[in-house]
């Protein structure tokens, strides 16, 4: 049974969530299956701990080891690799220019479409790869390449990403949109 699927039902308290119908695009019921209670903790801040347990329980992810949430300073610490990382691709691509702060955006853009593919196609940047963590759905499986771009386009904003400091399981409004996390490899 999917994972996502045990998860809301547990939530709504043992009874079956139907799906939105087929027709409507992937896309749309993803964002559709963001329930209110998922803002609400987001824009609440952490809880007091002692009804969360640890980050990633109520996702039925274990405490440690693989399949665990990964921790906020190897998140940061990849996300650091990764902007290096588009820092040179962008110097080759645009030249020097791309390195002065009104050159910014292109850094910006790079990191967009890197997140995109990599994240699409390996399930983990290079700066994730290196510190042992990736994306996964919420199911353990690889996002798909709808989910990579509705979390790259995210990403590029900045906003959503530092929302993950508050949350209670660590996601960001990047990772609830998109259907994803970022777990110990």
């Amino acid at each position: 049974m999917d994972m996502a699927l045990m998860w809301r039902q547990r939530r709504a308290g043992g009874q079956p969530v139907h799906r939105p119908p087929e027709s409507v695009p992937g896309v749309l019921a993803r964002l559709v299956s963001v329930e209110r209670r998922d803002l609400g903790s987001w824009l609440q801040g952490p809880s007091s701990g002692a009804e969360s347990g640890y980050a990633g329980q109520r996702l039925g992810r274990p405490e440690t080891g693989s399949g665990s949430l990964a921790g906020t300073g190897r998140r940061l610490v990849a996300l650091l690799i990764d902007w290096a990382f588009c820092l040179l691709i962008a110097r080759g691509f645009f030249g020097p220019e791309a390195l002065q702060p009104n050159g910014s955006l292109s850094v910006v853009g790079v990191l967009v479409v890197v997140n995109l593919l990599l994240v699409g196609t390996a399930g983990a940047t290079a700066g994730q790869r290196l510190l042992g963590i990736q994306v996964e759905r919420l199911d353990g499986g690889r996002p798909s390449l709808v989910s990579a771009l509705i979390r790259a386009v995210l990403l590029g904003l900045a906003v959503p990403a530092v929302t993950a400091l508050w949350e209670t399981d660590r996601r960001g409004l990047h990772e609830l949109l998109s259907g994803t996390l970022v777990a110990n490899r």
